[in-house]
């Protein structure tokens, strides 16, 4: 063995391990999306079951019985998301040497090389590679199918045809293409071969597949360069990355085409072909596309790209400089390649999120199939009483809420027709994700959410938004926490006042660790000549604080509630009063029917400073750090400029996150990107105002309407627009040092 090729030996593996951390590392931290749990419940309670000879005829309509056995014999290894998903990654893992023995074929060591490593680090080779669908195996069937062309095999070549028969009816478009390459070069055999296995492909998979997003538009063709190059899902960016891969694989069919023309045939029909036949089956069927269906030419492509890349370094002289240019391609696709297959909705979480809220009695409402499959198959240990309903209609949750009991509203994914969707947007909004556009709502409100459902960092979002010295002003912003004994909210505004109508009247609030706490009282109470003065008598979570007697006039009254009454989260001021009178019993002038106590203005709560009112609005929120990355973005955290803690902390209480936590993990531009994931029920005027009203805590100026409505009617998207607001100069004062 020469020196060379003891070198290309230790690349090929240095490919071979990066290949494998991208593959196997945290494989099963991501929870499966839909097709990867359909998949599993098919393996589960259909392949598992069928008979011997469904092994044979297929077993169901889309996928076949080569993956099916694939998943059950992994889970020799446990039955979990690694499980599902070890053959992917295996496969994925297989077909780096298969790569490196096709590229070697047409243009050398170096070329071989060079093709590893680029594939090593493909966004979208990685991405299917870490998922429990058969499109990793399609990669590697395809790159064995390559090499026996290549190679003149025939015994080789039948059997990837016959295992891509086996495996999914996404095989029918990549075994035609294969098929008309064989014919183009006069492979009659070979071609005859696939060309069977493709007329096979409707015989085996029988029946209707899902409906789908209709998403066949003029993006396609953008998409598919992006998922060969440089993300498994389309996105834009790293444009000179894409550019040199076009042009060494273009470079490199051209060298092949003046070397050796079956090789160089064999080599563009397979990366051309299964994109055209895909598209052209997808069309001819209406569905929808998606880069997975075009995954198998990726293996062509850095084959042609590995040739190109090694002859231009055989131009210039230095064979190896193949391989560190593969390596800075591969370096630069890293990027996408290693967070790409984590940014999926965390079912998981969620589901994990509701079992620790619901309580007996609560019901959770799917609104589409998607959600209902998604959120089942994450809820294994519900509380008993606990339903979960799928395809009811906004007359059957009306009944559900005519009855009393809380209900969890779930919509996820697409759906061609679901009126539950828009009708749950009359609900408080809890959870939302731009990923499968998710939205989590709570009946009846959120105040009855916060004081019946919510978890300990939930409160704490809320007490961390309210700030520590707080005046509670009645009708305006004192509704959230509201419990008994209460009339709603009469005068005009910004003068509004609440009368207590029973013996006791309570006000939940939420606070953070105990301290000593001032609680001031502007309030009137009813009198009249004939009646005994009134007293109030406070009480803080049971105990009583004070008593006093009210005289007839608005004034102050003050209650000092030491550290020792206070507890962490959700703390109970009860008002017990002297009497309860209806006045019409008192006669004329009087006729108002109610009982009647006292008139409240405002309850202030303060540690030391003035009381100030709530943020115009306070976002409630699930704010389980779990969650944080379903509501959001996560960099994390290094920003070039320097923060202010408290305006930060209060920023991400406004938002809903628990501050302590969002401040180890989050940006505040990550964080306040949740307000557009979570608009999905706003007008764009209606999104722009909240979005003013939480980061900046103001109304938007006349300029801000007048630039950034118009900006969002042409296309800019929410998310840019929250950037904006940020930088808002009282707003980037208020957050930097």
């Amino acid at each position: 063995m020469t020196r060379g090729e003891i070198i290309a030996i230790a690349l090929l593996l240095a490919a071979i391990a990066v290949a494998a951390f991208l593959r196997f590392d945290q494989l099963g931290a991501p929870s499966y999306w839909l097709d990867e749990l359909l998949g599993d419940q098919l393996t589960t309670h259909h392949a598992a079951t069928a008979p011997w000879w469904r092994w044979i005829t297929g077993l169901e309509h889309e996928h076949g019985p080569l993956f099916y056995a694939a998943q059950l014999a992994a889970r020799v290894t446990g039955h979990d998301e690694f499980a599902g998903r070890l053959p992917a990654a295996l496969f994925g893992l297989a077909a780096i040497p298969l790569v490196f023995f096709a590229a070697r074929e047409l243009g050398g060591w170096a070329a071989g090389i060079a093709a590893a490593i680029v594939l090593a680090a493909s966004p979208l080779h990685v991405y299917y590679s870490r998922e429990a669908r058969p499109y990793a195996l399609l990669m590697l069937l395809t790159a064995v199918m390559l090499v026996a062309l290549l190679r003149m095999r025939l015994g080789l070549a039948i059997v990837p045809a016959v295992a891509m028969l086996y495996t999914s009816a996404v095989a029918g478009p990549l075994l035609l293409a294969i098929a008309l390459t064989c014919f183009f070069r006069r492979l009659w055999i070979f071609g005859g071969m696939t060309a069977a296995a493709a007329v096979l492909v409707p015989l085996l998979y029988r029946g209707e597949a899902r409906p789908g997003p209709p998403s066949f538009d003029e993006h396609v063709a953008a998409r598919i360069v992006h998922a060969l190059t440089v993300s498994a899902r389309g996105i834009e960016g790293h444009e000179a990355t894409i550019a040199f891969l076009f042009l060494f694989a273009a470079f490199g069919a051209v060298v092949l085409a003046r070397r050796d023309r079956r090789a160089a045939a064999i080599a563009i029909g397979m990366t051309l072909l299964p994109i055209v036949c895909a598209l052209a089956s997808l069309a001819a069927i209406g569905h929808w596309f998606t880069e997975r269906y075009i995954s198998p030419a990726v293996i062509g492509f850095v084959v042609l790209a590995g040739v190109g890349i090694a002859e231009v370094a055989r131009w210039i002289r230095v064979p190896w400089l193949a391989a560190v240019v593969a390596a800075a391609i591969a370096t630069d696709t890293w990027g996408a390649a290693r967070p790409e297959p984590f940014e999926k909705l965390d079912w998981r979480a969620i589901g994990a999120a509701l079992e620790r809220h619901v309580k007996p009695g609560d019901a959770i409402v799917t609104a589409e199939a998607w959600s209902d499959a998604s959120l089942r198959y994450y809820l294994p240990h519900l509380p008993p009483g606990v339903r979960v309903a799928g395809g009811v209609n906004s007359v059957m949750v009306a009944e559900m809420l005519a009855n009393g009991g809380p209900v969890w509203f779930v919509t996820a994914g697409w759906s061609d027709a679901s009126p539950v969707r828009d009708w749950i947007c009359r609900y408080p909004l809890l959870l939302a994700s731009e990923r499968e556009d998710f939205r989590l709502h709570y009946a009846p409100s959120a105040r009855h959410f916060i004081q019946q459902r919510s978890a300990a960092e939930d409160v704490r979002a809320v007490a961390a938004a309210l700030g520590p010295n707080v005046a509670l002003h009645s009708g305006r912003d004192d509704e959230l926490f509201r419990g008994d004994g209460w009339q709603g909210p009469e005068g005009g505004p910004r003068e509004e006042f609440r009368w207590a109508t029973a013996k006791e009247a309570s006000l939940i609030v939420p606070r953070l660790a105990p301290r000593d706490r001032r609680v001031v009282v502007h309030a009137l109470p009813l009198a009249h000549r004939s009646l005994p003065a009134q007293t109030m008598q406070l009480s803080l979570n049971g105990t009583n604080v004070g008593t006093v007697s009210m005289p007839f006039e608005w004034r102050d009254y003050t209650f000092n509630a030491p550290a020792a009454l206070w507890r962490e989260g959700l703390n109970t001021l009860t008002f017990t009063f002297g009497r309860v009178t209806v006045p019409a019993t008192l006669g004329p002038p009087f006729s108002d029917p109610r009982p009647l106590a006292v008139a409240f203005d405002h309850v202030s709560i303060t540690e030391t400073g003035s009381p100030q009112p709530p943020p115009p609005v306070i976002d409630v929120r699930l704010a389980s750090e779990a969650l944080f990355r379903t509501r959001c973005v996560v960099t994390r955290k290094h920003s070039e400029e320097r923060l202010r803690e408290v305006a930060v902390k209060a920023l991400f209480a406004r938002l809903g996150f628990d501050p302590e936590s969002a401040w180890r993990e989050l940006r505040p531009e990550d964080a306040a990107s949740a307000i557009a994931a979570e608009s999905a029920c706003e007008s764009d005027r209606a999104f722009l105002d909240r979005a003013f009203y939480v980061i900046a805590e103001r109304n938007p100026n006349p300029g801000e309407l007048a630039d950034l409505l118009p900006r969002m009617q042409r296309g800019t998207t929410r998310v840019e627009i929250i950037g904006r607001v940020l930088k808002a100069i009282d707003v980037r004062q208020r957050l930097t040092k």
